[in-house]
């Protein structure tokens, strides 16, 4: 497959994804898009969307296989990683979406999330509105998630900012997850969310 090499990564998911990666893993991105974070993983990438209709001129999809986030087209266990880049916010129905990535995980397989805060979830649903786009944001604050990811059956579930500062991180340890929560859902950025597959 190509590669889509003039679309920057952001160097903050670069930097989860060769800590969450090596070369004996295999990942799977769903909604992969152009599939630029293809560059970021270690080992083996597979980018699963749901059409390879090209965005516009010099921005093509480069999935390697079709297919819906709710219905993954993968027999069980078959990936360390599961990625879902900036797409999060489309899927009415989360739950689902979530136990099909907990299915094709291997056990103790990572789910990684990078998605946005309601903050800016609530302008790009006032945006789609606005602009008569059929997309819609599913806005979840940041205390949701933790409850939503563990319901699909994963453990060690965090939440954090999109962010590599010190200043965030010395924060993040001295308030407790609510407060940081709390935060988080008043600033315009970017979150994290991880979880394990937990064992059968």
């Amino acid at each position: 497959m190509g590669l889509n090499s003039h679309i920057a990564v952001h160097p903050v998911t670069a930097h989860y994804l060769q800590c969450c990666t090596s070369s004996q893993t295999t990942t799977l991105e769903v909604g992969c898009g152009p599939g630029q974070h293809r560059r970021a993983v270690r080992g083996r990438y597979v980018g699963l969307d749901v059409t390879d209709e090209t965005y516009g001129p010099g921005t093509p999809r480069l999935p390697d296989v079709l297919g819906q986030a709710r219905a993954l087209p993968f027999p069980h266990s078959q990936f360390d990683v599961v990625l879902f880049s900036n797409v999060f916010y489309y899927f009415e129905e989360a739950g689902l979406v979530l136990q099909e990535a907990h299915r094709v995980l291997k056990p103790s397989g990572r789910l990684l999330i990078f998605d946005y805060t309601q903050r800016v979830l609530r302008r790009l649903r006032r945006d789609y509105a606005l602009t008569g786009q059929q997309a819609m944001a599913h806005v979840r604050r940041a205390a949701e998630w933790p409850s939503l990811v563990r319901a699909a059956g994963f453990r060690d579930v965090r939440v954090d900012l999109k962010s590599l500062s010190l200043k965030w991180r010395l924060l993040r340890h001295a308030l407790s997850a609510q407060a940081c929560q709390r935060i988080i859902d008043r600033l315009e950025a970017g979150i994290v969310i991880q979880g394990v597959r937990a064992d059968p």
